[in-house]
């Protein structure tokens, strides 16, 4: 049964779903102390996402293959440059770190839980799909990329 959920719902939908439900649960939430810090470290943490996920998009871009997280067999190249280097999936640590500037400007502890359901979400129903059909395509070429470069960070 869960192996159905695998590839179905995009990224990029799971985390607006994520950010709804972060606002709502912080949106009647009692405000907290924010810390000076606080606001800088947020803008600091966005912008750090917005360019680890963009990276993302050029190096696939770049390289002609697929951008679709639902169809990873789709892949015409198997992209180890850039960003690639660093991390296998930075879109999604693009996301997850959007995400948790999100949590840091809504300040309120049941936002900061959304994070890690979020990232075990993507996780098993993305991540490691993604990784068995591109095994599959590229073979040892992939199993290099798995030796070299970190899932996340």
């Amino acid at each position: 049964m869960l192996a159905s959920l695998e590839l179905r719902v995009p990224p990029p939908v799971l985390a607006l779903v994520t950010a709804l439900v972060m606002w709502a649960g912080a949106h009647d939430a009692a405000p907290l102390p924010r810390p000076a810090w606080l606001t800088a470290a947020t803008l600091g943490v966005l912008v750090t996402g917005g360019l680890v996920a963009g990276a993302g998009i050029v190096g696939l871009r770049a390289a002609r293959t697929t951008v679709s997280p639902t169809r990873p067999g789709a892949a015409s190249a198997l992209v180890r440059t850039g960003i690639y280097r660093v991390t296998r999936n930075p879109m999604y640590l693009g996301a997850l770190l959007v995400l948790t500037a999100l949590a840091m400007y809504f300040w309120q502890p049941q936002s900061f839980v959304a994070l890690p359901v979020f990232a075990g979400w993507v996780h098993r129903f993305q991540i490691l799909p993604e990784e068995r059909a591109l095994r599959e395509k590229f073979g040892a070429d992939f199993e290099d990329f798995l030796r070299d470069t970190r899932r996340w960070i």
